[in-house]
């Protein structure tokens, strides 16, 4: 059981350090990065919690209703970044990272307490 627990904690060593490098070879404070980093869905979401954090209204800017295609968890994740970084991304995908991290642990636990 502890080699298998330090393989995966290997292993999730590992792919943060990859993710971070694949996320500091992009220059992430850079003032055009932000611009350049949202691409098909997460613009959805980035609208979102640009009127979160600008109106406190979870419906965009330019539309008039309430779309049922996004949960409010994660716009609302982003929309508190945006509060604290005045709308800097990098900080968001950062901790992104993190928890991505965080919950593969999670998951690999979990076989071990149910099994």
């Amino acid at each position: 059981m502890q080699k298998q627990q330090s393989f995966t904690l290997a292993l999730i060593a590992l792919s943060i350090s990859l993710r971070l490098v694949l996320f500091f070879s992009e220059n992430p404070f850079h003032p055009e990065f932000s611009d350049n980093i949202l691409k098909n869905d997460e613009i959805g979401y980035d609208k979102i919690a640009v009127s979160i954090t600008q109106d406190a209204r979870y419906v965009p800017k330019g539309e008039t209703y309430l779309s049922a295609l996004r949960t409010p968890g994660y716009p609302v994740y982003l929309a508190f970044f945006y509060f604290l970084t005045d709308y800097g991304k990098e900080l968001a995908i950062f901790f992104q990272i993190m928890m991505d991290a965080v919950i593969v642990y999670i998951l690999v636990l979990i076989p071990g307490l149910l099994w």
